[in-house]
């Protein structure tokens, strides 16, 4: 399975780490990620306000699950004009 991780801060480093040790999981992406993820993940120049730029990402990639963890980066309308929540790829993370 591929992951894409939206964010670039400490939780999102810490679910990157823990999702990397899972030996189902073939490949993680992040976006926008920070420098200390680059070991256990590809980070992914993209904003994390661009919902269209996400999904089209993910559909590219063929990613089967995506995590939010900060709901700062992408608000629920944000992430709902992207399609997350309405379309694949499964989107999990906190709406407020």
């Amino acid at each position: 399975m591929k992951i894409f991780v939206i964010g670039g801060g400490g939780r999102e480093h810490a679910l990157i780490w823990k999702l990397s040790q899972n030996p189902d999981i073939k490949q993680i992406y992040v976006a926008p990620g920070n420098g200390g993820m680059d070991e256990i993940a590809t980070r992914v120049h993209l904003s994390v306000n661009d919902g269209q730029s996400l999904l089209q990402f993910a559909k590219e990639k063929e990613i089967g699950a995506a995590q939010v963890d900060d709901p700062q980066d992408m608000r629920r309308d944000q992430i709902d004009d992207g399609g997350f929540h309405l379309r694949d790829p499964t989107c999990t993370g906190p709406e407020r």
